[in-house]
């Protein structure tokens, strides 16, 4: 009984509220159509890329010493061992 008064169901108010609707829906339209255009008018360049020639590669790492040396270090290792 408390909702009945309330709720006014005439058909006037039906028609305000289709075009109360129908505007809502049209203006939320352009609003979303304006923020998905925004970017198209404020655009940027892409950055310029540089020369690719100012790029060095580093140096390749030294070799492992030959076996024949690795030998004569091991052998003097053991040989004169140094104190700590």
């Amino acid at each position: 009984m408390f909702a009945d008064s309330l709720i006014d169901t005439t058909w006037t108010d039906r028609s305000r509220r289709a075009w109360t609707t129908l505007v809502s829906f049209a203006m939320q339209a352009a609003g979303l159509g304006g923020l998905l255009l925004l970017p198209l008018l404020y655009t940027q360049g892409l950055p310029q890329l540089q020369l690719m020639s100012s790029l060095v590669a580093p140096a390749p790492p030294p070799a492992p010493p030959a076996p024949a040396l690795r030998e004569t270090l091991r052998l003097a290792a053991t040989c004169h061992p140094t104190a700590t």
